[in-house]
Formats: C-alpha cells, sequence, structure tokens
C-alpha cells in the first residue's frame, strides 16, 4: 500500500518535473527574443533559465532513455557551471547601464572547460558501458565522485550567488545617493532572486557535507526531487516577475559623468546661461525638489528645455548629476528649515518628507553625504 503511494506521488513530482522544465525551455526563448526592457539581460535571464530547465528535464530523460540515449548521460554536468555566472552577469547587466561584454568574461568558462576535461574520459566511452555505469548507479546509489562533482558545482554556484548579492548591496547603497527614491519593488525582486537561489543551493551544499561524514549516499537520489520541484517554483516565479522588469534599475541619466563632453549639443554658452538662470528660479520659487518622484525629463519638461541640455548644464556648471543637484537642494532646504526656531518641534522624518526624500535613511544618508554630519548632529551644532 505505501509502495503504491509512493510511486503515484513519484510521478506527480516527475509530471511537475517534466512541466517545469518545458516551460523554463519556452521561457529561455521568449527571454532571448522578447523586444522590451535590456536585451543584454534578458539573454543572461534567458540562459539562466534554460539552465533551469535543463537541470530539471535531463536527469528525467536520462532515467526514463538512459538505454536508447546512453551518450546523454552526465553530459550536462559542465554547462551547470554556467548557472552561477549567467544570474550575476544578469544582476550586472540590470543594475548598469554601461554594461558590455568583454574578452574577461570568458574566464568566467574556466570551471565549464575544467569539468569538461574531467569527464571527456566518460565522454569517449561507448553506449553500453554508460548504459551499465547508469544502472549501477540505481541499483547501488550514486557514486561518490558524481557526489563530489555536484558539490563542487554548488560551491561554485553559491560563490556567484554570494558576489551577486554583495554587488546588490553595494549598487543600493549608491542607488539611495544618487536616486533615492528608485523603484524599490525592482531591488527587492534582484533579492528574492538570488537569496531564493542562494538558500536552495545552501541546503544542497549542506546536505553533500553530510554525506561526507558518512551518511548513506542513496539518500542523495532523494534530494534531486527538492532541487528539481525548487528550480520549477524559480522557473514559474521567474516567468511572472522576470518580464515585469525594467530595462535597468538605473537610466542614461543617472550615469552622468564629472566630465562627459557634449560634442554637437547645440547648446551655446549664451543659451546655457539663460537655462542656468530660469533653473535657478525655478529652484528657488517653486522649488520642484519637494516632488519626491521627481525625474530629469519632468524638470526638463517644465523649464522648457530637453532632457539632454538639462543634464549638460548640471554638469557644466555644478559638477553634478541631476540627482546629486536635486538632493543638493532638499538637504540646503533641511538645513534652512533646521535653523529657523519656528520649526524646532518637527521630526527629522517630518522635514525629510517636506524637503522631497522618500524616507528618514535616505535624507539621513545624504544629508551626511552632502554636509558630513547627520541632521541630528546638525541640529546639535547648531544649539551649541
Amino acid at each position: 500500500m505505501l509502495n503504491d503511494s509512493r510511486e503515484v506521488i513519484i510521478k506527480i513530482v516527475t509530471y511537475l518535473l517534466i512541466a517545469g522544465g518545458i516551460q523554463a525551455i519556452f521561457l529561455a526563448l521568449l527571454l532571448a527574443t522578447i523586444k522590451r526592457g535590456k536585451k543584454l539581460a534578458n539573454l543572461f535571464l534567458a540562459l539562466h533559465v534554460l539552465l533551469f530547465g535543463i537541470f530539471i528535464l535531463m536527469p528525467e530523460v536520462v532515467a526514463s532513455f538512459y538505454k536508447v540515449f546512453p551518450h546523454l548521460i552526465a553530459s550536462y554536468f559542465p554547462v551547470m557551471f554556467l548557472l552561477g555566472p549567467s544570474l550575476f552577469f544578469y544582476v550586472v547587466a540590470i543594475t548598469e547601464v554601461e554594461f558590455k561584454l568583454n574578452k574577461r568574461i570568458f574566464w568566467h568558462l574556466v570551471p565549464l572547460l575544467i569539468c569538461f576535461v574531467y569527464l571527456f574520459p566518460l565522454y569517449i566511452q561507448t553506449g553500453a558501458y554508460k548504459a551499465q555505469l547508469y544502472e549501477q548507479i540505481i541499483f547501488h546509489g550514486v557514486t561518490r565522485e558524481f557526489v563530489i562533482l555536484w558539490g563542487l558545482t554548488a560551491s561554485h554556484i553559491l560563490i556567484y550567488l554570494m558576489i551577486s548579492i554583495h554587488h546588490l548591496s553595494r549598487f543600493k547603497i549608491r542607488l539611495k545617493n544618487i536616486k533615492p527614491n528608485a523603484d524599490k519593488p525592482n531591488l527587492r525582486w534582484l533579492y528574492k532572486l538570488t537569496i531564493g537561489n542562494a538558500f536552495v543551493w545552501s541546503v544542497y551544499l549542506i546536505w553533500f557535507c553530510a554525506y561526507q561524514f558518512g551518511f548513506n549516499l542513496r539518500h542523495f537520489e532523494n534530494l534531486q526531487y527538492f532541487f528539481s520541484l525548487s528550480m520549477s517554483l524559480f522557473v514559474y516565479t521567474i516567468g511572472y516577475f522576470g518580464l515585469r522588469q525594467p530595462m535597468a534599475l538605473l537610466k542614461e541619466e543617472d550615469h552622468i559623468p564629472q566630465k562627459e563632453k557634449y560634442a554637437g549639443t547645440g547648446l551655446s554658452e549664451n543659451m546655457k546661461a539663460v537655462y542656468a538662470k530660469r533653473l535657478m528660479e525655478n529652484m528657488e520659487n517653486d522649488r520642484p525638489y519637494r516632488n519626491p518622484e521627481l525625474t530629469l525629463t519632468e524638470l526638463a519638461n517644465v523649464l522648457s528645455m530637453s532632457s539632454h541640455h538639462l543634464s549638460q548644464l548640471i554638469n557644466q556648471n555644478f559638477q553634478m548629476n541631476f540627482y546629486d543637484f536635486i538632493n543638493n537642494k532638499r538637504v540646503e532646504e533641511a538645513k534652512r528649515i533646521l535653523r529657523n526656531p519656528n520649526h524646532t518641534k518637527k521630526t527629522m522624518l517630518e522635514i525629510a518628507f517636506e524637503v522631497g526624500f522618500g524616507s528618514k535613511s535616505t535624507f539621513n544618508a545624504v544629508f551626511k553625504k552632502h554636509t558630513n554630519l547627520t541632521p541630528t548632529e546638525y541640529k546639535r551644532r547648531l544649539a551649541c
């Protein structure tokens, strides 16, 4: 009775895995060909999803057809070393506007090549030999060599996941400084994607380490279902959220370098002086920086100039990018409020919202960046 129930459960799980694997392949094709968003980021995410599909489907295909297609046995092991890099480069591509492929990316293929060389003696064996080897695994359990290989794969992926999380943490700090009211749900999506992956592979690695201390290797086969189902869940999650993400969390207007050259923009010195006066009058009279959702394009429309000319004006006249300029105005407004004896009862959170910051933490970080003091420290100095 128990065996019948177990067989039914295994069949259900198998069908779910096949469905998840097939969806992963279709989703990867969709991501690779979709027009919206950032193409390079979509390609890396497509590769990551495709690898999920391979990870999910191949064990089921091999288990069912190893006698018909014996050369599929272990054939997908080397490409598993692309799971970590594909996610890492997706994170980088969607957080960095100027990210481009270069020759250094090929260094990330070295583990794949090492794995291929290690398994090459198996790859050149006959189909009969591979089928016999697989039957030995079925009856006697996974060999220690394959378990170690899976452990190395999990470790490799975890290293890239940790690097991705570190990159996101640094990006979050930078994002607060230059664009405090950025679309936080999109950043949370990346965190969930990387941390979710890290959790699954951490469990995998812990299980692997347990094997090294004498646990029965046959239990390793049951672990495959856990990871395959987890990967299927990730596929459905990516399918829902991945296609809704923007081309990048930062746009070109967020990356205006200090010494950028604006050759051929058509902005003369006389026109620049007119625009600069118009800009400062608008800052003084209308105080648009109090709008926490203010963008370069919106302000340019108000000032009746192109966004490119406005970015050039701010960069060349004030040696700042747009968001540093706006944050500087917010800080100056906050300092005026803190100096005003009529506003002594206002809390720091009230002041933060009043001058255009979206949160107290962002207010504190930006205020300290511009004054080397927190708002509270600045207020205390005024009282001395």
